[in-house]
């Protein structure tokens, strides 16, 4: 499987699928792709505040889902030659709701080739120590449980920082009580147990969606995806979602999307899950791919129903999330409080706008549950 900036290389591509494998912890990516653990920042300052990094339900921390590593070629964007998006979410799965959901947030941060943070020939193959640039600012000061801006630090040995009350306290009942005040012969370091909030660590590889294999319908992943767009986009389609619409509204499918209508979509779904069914990620190098819905309750009606950038611009489909990552994640379990979707469709920026005053800028997360 080729990494995320080979694949990007290739211009008459427009979709990649991403899986998952278990994290190499002798390679240091300057740029990893990644699922779960620490965010790894590209700028190490201008970290979102942590009144950015707060669910908008319970106000608690959220935690890291994944990161990807999706440079723009060089002649389309000059300000993204380096570009990584991070996904955030809040663990509590009261907090979560469908469509623009308040508990996942999305950031965008970029930096064109020449920069004061890399050398001009960084690239994710290489370590992170042979691409910083010498003289680079310092190191940012994270939360020792979740890797994001600490503010804070803990009142009595002043090395251990924290984003937040929940963390240190956290921090402390995990084993920081037992050796804080001490005298180390090295800095603090968190530990095990204090790591326990975040989710498990893997890397995301990714390969272009394959061409030549062959399901038992006789067509391949290209055929297939062409099926499902023209029919999301067929007359048929929006007549079939408009009855359900109208079923679901004056309560003749007692507050269930109709099934006819919801078999449709979901069979599509699954005929393009089927083709590779471990795949965690969809992600799109050329703009006009429409996301793959898993029903058709719950999904974005328009592309005008999506919020332009800060910066004026629209904003396109990029990637979504599939469910296979709960399985992954160990988060595939039945209760109302676990987490879940059915897929996470994030929209960026068309212009991959750079804002000065921002270093990370928020993008736009749609959430779709099968039910």
């Amino acid at each position: 499987m080729a990494s995320l900036q080979e694949s990007l290389a290739d211009c008459k591509m427009s979709l990649e699928i991403g899986f998952v494998e278990e994290t190499d912890c002798s390679i240091n990516s300057p740029f990893p792709s990644k699922v779960g653990g620490k965010p790894k920042w590209l700028i190490p300052n201008g970290l979102p505040s942590v009144d950015r990094m707060l669910c908008a339900q319970c106000q608690n921390p959220l935690i890291l889902l994944l990161q990807i590593y999706l440079p723009v070629r060089l002649e389309l964007s000059p300000n993204a030659y380096h570009r990584i998006l991070y996904m955030f979410v809040c663990t509590n799965g009261d907090c979560h709701q469908i469509g623009a959901d308040p508990a996942i947030k999305v950031f965008r941060c970029q930096l064109p080739k020449m920069n004061q943070y890399y050398l001009p020939n960084a690239d994710d193959d290489k370590d992170s120590s042979d691409v910083v640039q010498p003289g680079c600012v310092a190191p940012p000061t994270l939360c020792v449980v979740c890797g994001c801006h600490a503010p804070k630090s803990c009142s009595r040995c002043h090395q251990m920082k924290y984003c937040s009350r929940l963390h240190q306290i956290h921090d402390w009942k995990s084993g920081h009580n037992a050796i804080c005040q001490k005298e180390p012969k090295e800095p603090l370091k968190t530990n095990k147990m204090a790591a326990s909030l975040l989710l498990k660590e893997f890397d995301i590889v990714t390969e272009k969606e394959s061409l030549n294999r062959v399901e038992e319908t006789a067509k391949s992943d290209a055929e297939l995806m062409e099926d499902y767009q023209k029919y999301i986009r067929s007359p048929k389609y929006k007549k079939e979602c408009v009855s359900g619409a109208e079923k679901l509204s004056n309560g003749d499918i007692g507050g269930e999307v109709d099934t006819e209508v919801k078999d449709k979509i979901y069979n599509e779904f699954r005929k393009l899950m089927s083709v590779e069914p471990d795949q965690v990620l969809r992600i799109i190098s050329e703009p006009g791919v429409e996301p793959v819905w898993v029903t058709s309750k719950g999904r974005l009606e328009a592309c005008s129903d999506i919020p332009r950038c800060s910066c004026g611009s629209e904003r396109a489909f990029e990637f979504q999330v599939m469910p296979q990552l709960l399985y992954y994640l160990k988060l595939d379990v039945l209760g109302q409080s676990s987490l879940d979707w059915g897929t996470l469709v994030v929209y960026t920026c068309k212009d991959h706008c750079l804002q000065k005053e921002k270093q990370y800028m928020e993008e736009y997360c749609w959430k779709q549950d099968f039910s």
